[in-house]
């Protein structure tokens, strides 16, 4: 009987075993190490076995010394024969596994361990032969960073490993891209074929601005303007994140350009199925944007204001039709940017207004929206005084509720647009109000990012993260609110923001001459006044509080005032709802 082969010798396979088919192994390396000998899948246990099959499959060769994966598997080991023993003993493992499923091109010598490159498929080096052949391989248009999963969960066998697999990673990414952009230069190739060499290229990085501008004009060519926009929203966040700061530069420009092509005259933009007149459906709302248009300014105002009013999807739709029942022009005189809005039917001014910038014009423009909105015109008497808008956060229909007169959700709940604050913000206040405080902090922070506006996003978001406890960050997010005149909104959520973080003197300027029924911001205001002493303040926000319900009487609207919004344990609710129960008792007497 023949002695069982050790060392290497067990490595050489014997003559005359070989098949006549010879056997093909498939590496899977994307999110984790996967072997399959002729389809079936083949377990190995040792994450240093599959470090090792890792190392010669991206050896380039498919050789690597004994030395080298010694040191890069074992480099912790106490002696350079510690780890040659430790080698030896995975690599007879691995042989002797693969062997019994039929596979026999993982060989080795004294000094050598060799994998046939010629009998593996590897997804990652297929990815990568795609790539120069002008293709993208599916695995690089499923995620992003698809090259940051490879040998997942093998990462951590040893330090050595772990620094070559970094360093291998990035070649691949940096040979992988090198490939997609010159495929992408080619004039020969299909629409979708290009689309999905521009998102893989996009995958690889989602912070690299020339790959995000391919991908969207090849969205804006197939007619699908918001998907290039849902790309810019994808780099936004991505670059938020690694960078903690917007993008700028070539990126902005491009898409001022698209935003700037989904309005003017020319063609109407229309929602499927959605007749562009009707006399139950949105608004229709046309915004003449001439090119070239006549100045910086005026170009970033109507950026803005386009966004503003392409937030509103259920109440206005822009289009560039004829058919529009209102048209709002931008002028510039003088140095002086001008809005007027035109009603169609008889070519009638019914409302003009200057401003000073472009924020100026994008929350003009949101309060027009709402005075226009379906179930809200006022008739044309009234456009020039302009309603004000109505709430459009859950934070400030909370402030402005009754104990008689809870809010309910206006919004529709549909998965928050990447760029959009509202949605932004109305996630956080839904993950606040569900006690998911770490998810609801980081999506308000987006909102205020995301809100240049300076309205009522941004005021819901610096009152969230104060109910969060995150004083700091909600009072700066409360000084950059943009408070106009005719702005109570944004001042009751500045001002109770203030409130909670204890900036009392502030917040009693801040919501001073509210409107009588506005009893939240007025509970808040009062507290502060008394705890400040200024009993003048306490007597002004409490003036009209005999007209206000209380069920359960002065007892039952502090306990509603104390409870209504969702507070941190950081919030003394007990000495809050004493101070208002002691001011409110007189009253009810």
């Amino acid at each position: 009987m023949r002695p069982t082969p050790f060392g290497s010798e067990a490595l050489m396979p014997e003559a005359g075993t070989r098949r006549d088919r010879v056997a093909r192994l498939r590496v899977e390396l994307f999110d984790g190490v996967n072997l399959f000998v002729d389809g079936e899948r083949v377990d190995i246990s040792s994450a240093k076995a599959r470090a090792l099959v890792t190392s010669l499959v991206l050896s380039r060769t498919g050789e690597e010394s004994r030395a080298v994966l010694s040191e890069r598997l074992w480099s912790r080991s106490p002696s350079a024969e510690h780890q040659r023993n430790s080698l030896k003993r995975d690599l007879k493992a691995l042989v002797d596994r693969l062997t019994q499923a039929g596979y026999h091109g993982l060989t080795g010598t004294r000094s050598e361990v060799r994998l046939d490159l010629d009998t593996v498929d590897c997804d990652v080096l297929l990815a990568l032969q795609a790539s120069d052949n002008g293709y993208a391989h599916s695995a690089l248009l499923e995620r992003d960073h698809p090259f940051q999963t490879i040998a997942a969960g093998c990462d951590d066998v040893d330090p050595e490993f772990s620094a070559w697999l970094t360093q291998r990673i990035a070649g691949l990414e940096s040979l992988t891209m090198r490939a997609l952009d010159l495929a992408l230069r080619r004039t020969d190739l299909e629409m979708t074929r290009r689309r999905d060499l521009a998102l893989a290229a996009f995958n690889l990085d989602r912070t690299r601005q020339s790959a995000a501008i391919s991908l969207m004009r090849i969205h804006e060519e197939l007619g699908d303007t918001a998907a290039a926009l849902r790309v810019y929203g994808t780099l936004y966040l991505a670059h938020l994140e690694e960078h903690d700061d917007p993008p700028d530069g070539e990126i902005i420009a491009e898409v001022e350009r698209l935003k700037l092509a989904t309005s003017g005259p020319g063609q109407a933009r229309r929602t499927a199925g959605r007749p562009e007149r009707s006399n139950t459906g949105p608004v229709m709302l046309r915004i003449p944007a001439p090119e070239p248009l006549r100045s910086h300014q005026l170009r970033r105002t109507a950026l803005h204001i386009i966004d503003q009013l392409g937030r509103r999807p259920g109440q206005l739709c822009l289009t560039r039709g004829a058919g529009a029942t209102h048209r709002l022009e931008m002028l510039e005189d003088a140095g002086t940017l001008w809005l007027q809005l035109w009603r169609g039917a008889d070519e009638t001014l019914v409302w003009t207004g200057s401003i000073e910038d472009e924020l100026a014009a994008g929350a003009l423009a949101g309060r027009i929206a709402a005075a226009l909105s379906p179930g809200n015109s006022p008739p044309a008497s009234a456009y020039p005084h302009l309603m004000p808008a109505r709430p459009e956060t859950q934070a400030l229909r909370l402030l402005l509720s009754t104990p008689v007169a809870l809010p309910t959700e206006r919004r529709h709940q549909h998965e928050p647009q990447p760029l959009d604050p509202l949605d932004q913000v109305e996630a956080g206040w839904r993950d606040l109000i569900a006690g998911q405080r770490a998810e609801a902090a980081t999506a308000l922070r987006r909102a205020a990012a995301l809100d240049t506006d300076r309205g009522e996003a941004l005021g819901a978001a610096a009152l969230g993260l104060a109910l969060i406890a995150e004083e700091d960050d909600a009072v700066a997010h409360a000084e950059r609110i943009l408070i106009g005149d005719h702005e109570p909104g944004l001042r009751a959520l500045r001002g109770t923001t203030l409130a909670i973080c204890n900036e009392r003197r502030s917040a009693v300027s801040c919501l001073h001459d509210l409107p009588d029924r506005w009893i939240l911001p007025r509970c808040f205001g009062a507290v502060s006044a008394a705890r400040i002493g200024n009993a003048a303040a306490v007597r002004s926000f409490l003036a009209p509080a005999g007209s206000w319900p209380m069920p359960g009487g002065a007892a039952g609207l502090a306990d509603w005032a104390t409870c209504i919004l969702p507070t941190s344990e950081n919030f003394n609710g007990s000495l809050f709802y004493r101070t208002l129960l002691d001011m409110l008792q007189p009253v009810e007497a």
